[in-house]
């Protein structure tokens, strides 16, 4: 039975063909590796049920990172969108996020707005 990583890792590939050039698995993490040289992981909590972060990590190419994750941080409460909630640039700009309970489609609309950034 194909678990939720390889879904996603399936679904990037395909439809997002334009963007990756190689994937990579490990325990509860998908490596997405991006044409412009950065990386995304999504993350899958062992730990926490349905906890998920989507981490595009550029720090070596222009200081910056994005991530939308639920963890649920007390410093964060106050966001409308708790506990999803969006790093924007960088660990400490916080916002509200558009994610919900679905990882495909949380995944397509991360990798959406990858797209915009950098085509």
């Amino acid at each position: 039975m194909e678990g939720i990583l390889e879904r996603l890792d399936r679904v990037v590939e395909v439809e997002f063909g334009d963007l990756v050039t190689s994937t990579k698995m490990e325990q509860n993490k998908l490596r997405v590796y991006i044409i412009d040289e950065s990386f995304v992981d999504v993350f899958n909590s062992f730990s926490l049920p349905d906890r998920w972060a989507f981490q595009w990590e550029r720090q070596h190419l222009d200081n910056t990172m994005y991530r939308h994750d639920n963890i649920p941080h007390a410093r964060w409460k106050s966001i409308s969108s708790f506990p999803w909630h969006f790093h924007n640039g960088n660990e400490e700009n916080v916002e509200w996020s558009n994610f919900g309970d679905d990882p495909v489609e949380n995944l397509r609309n991360f990798f959406k707005f990858i797209r915009s950034k950098i085509m």
